[in-house]
């Protein structure tokens, strides 16, 4: 979900009150987790764990169900059959990857995702396998939200290509009206365009400049799969390589085609703040004059327009 959305929730942000409709959604969801979870007790009685809670120093999660005898995890998820071609949903598998690196690993545990599609009632599971490239990614974005709320007091900014009327700040919903983040006043009310509307075509005059960054940046995403492909396949030559070099004690390999060497970084050392904030040994006054701020990053995103008024 939206980082600044979930540190204006912690730091007590008002919000819209929900409306019918989300009461109804999230009602649903609720009825629809109780279904799936009759569904695993039928197979094993009494042995069907519900919100399992997984407390990490970034805070506190819960896993929907957990099947003991197996060792599974189940995420409960709602949707519609239209949506059906977009699972599962990368933030569903983040969130998934996150239990399981911090929870589910130490039990041997396996892990799904089950949408329910809410217009027809079938279940669609999604198996996930842990994804460790995943997990650096997504800590990072814990420690820029525990820093924001703890330290900063303030919610992280608004995502470089969020806009008003852009989902998920605000998307069409079936019957052509508008719905919103309950959180788009804190983020939108100095906008000088208070109340969604559509999306502007982009003048014609940059026709040419938008075709061709868009080509190349569909030739990057295909050249950087490509790459990362190459990448898993070198590692495993290298992993026999070292192998080698660590039982012949050889400093490198001698090649035709030039000399091959390993280097092994040192260990570095690192603090835990957060770990001395919460065991009092430091304040948050002592450190405030260390604090340094990164520079803003900017990035470029291609997106599919029928994905963008997409509901969560």
């Amino acid at each position: 979900g939206c980082p600044r959305q979930q540190t204006l929730r912690i730091l007590d942000y008002e919000a819209d009150p929900p409306s019918f409709q989300q009461l109804s959604i999230f009602h649903a969801g609720h009825y629809w987790e109780d279904y799936l979870a009759s569904l695993w007790e039928a197979r094993y009685p009494g042995q069907v764990n519900r919100q399992v809670t997984v407390d990490t120093e970034w805070g506190t999660g819960h896993i929907d169900l957990w099947i003991e005898p197996i060792h599974h995890l189940v995420e409960c998820k709602t949707t519609t059959s239209k949506k059906r071609e977009d699972l599962p949903l990368e933030e569903h598998l983040d969130q998934v990857n996150l239990y399981l690196h911090f929870w589910g690993n130490d039990h041997q545990a396996t892990a799904e995702i089950a949408y329910v599609l809410k217009d027809t009632g079938e279940v669609l599971t999604f198996p996930v396998t842990y994804d460790p490239d995943r997990i650096p990614v997504l800590l990072d974005r814990l420690q820029r939200m525990i820093i924001a709320v703890t330290i900063d007091e303030e919610p992280l900014p608004i995502p470089e290509d969020y806009a008003p009327a852009r989902f998920p700040c605000a998307w069409r919903t079936p019957t052509g009206g508008w719905r919103r983040c309950e959180f788009w006043r804190a983020c939108w009310t100095h906008s000088q365009s208070p109340k969604p509307t559509p999306d502007a075509a982009a003048d014609p005059a940059w026709d040419e400049t938008l075709r061709a960054h868009y080509a190349l940046s569909a030739e990057i995403a295909q050249l950087k799969a490509q790459l990362k492909a190459l990448e898993d396949e070198k590692k495993t030559y290298e992993k026999a390589l070292g192998a080698y070099l660590d039982d012949t004690q050889q400093p490198h390999l001698t090649t035709p085609w030039g000399i091959l060497t390993r280097t092994v970084s040192q260990p570095t050392v690192s603090y835990d703040v957060k770990a001395a904030l919460k065991d009092g040994q430091i304040t948050l006054d002592q450190i405030a004059p260390y604090r340094k701020l990164s520079q803003p990053r900017v990035t470029w995103t291609w997106k599919d327009p029928e994905r963008l008024h997409s509901a969560s």
